[in-house]
């Protein structure tokens, strides 16, 4: 990349000491102007570098291959293991959904503010809809299945 060479760094550090004029740290030959001089090409080297890595970085993953599109609403299956009314959760040992990349286990899942909670019981195999909320995966609809 141009303009981040040891010439460009030198470069940038004299010209902010050449902002001092005479009495700058930079003229006095000491530890503290050595150290001066240091912090003013590291600073001068991470402004100018900065915008353009970050650019870079942007550019590199937008010509990525964009990833699948999240599904609006998914479909499982699965066997309820427990109820919490008070939280309206319901916990739930479900087959592996696909459309999710997600392995079958045991997750606790919110109930959208539709989903009747007195026809579940514990033991019972139930079919569902899930949609994607701020905060996970929300049951929006909730039935026996055969």
């Amino acid at each position: 990349m141009a303009g981040t060479g040891p010439a460009a760094r030198a470069g940038a550090s004299l010209a902010a000491c050449a902002l001092f004029r005479g009495a700058s740290p930079c003229s006095r030959g000491d530890a503290r102007g050595k150290n001066f001089f240091a912090l003013t090409a590291f600073a001068a080297l991470f402004l100018l570098s900065g915008p353009a890595t970050v650019t870079a970085q942007n550019a590199a993953q937008n010509l990525a291959a964009p990833a699948a599109p999240a599904a609006e609403t998914v479909t499982g299956k699965g066997v309820v293991k427990a109820i919490d009314t008070e939280d309206r959760q319901i916990r739930i040992a479900h087959e592996a959904i696909k459309a999710l990349d997600w392995p079958a286990m045991t997750m606790a899942f919110k109930l959208g503010p539709g989903v009747d909670m007195g026809a579940l019981a514990p033991g019972m195999k139930v079919t569902f809809t899930l949609s994607k909320s701020p905060k996970g995966y929300v049951i929006e609809r909730i039935e026996r299945a055969d």
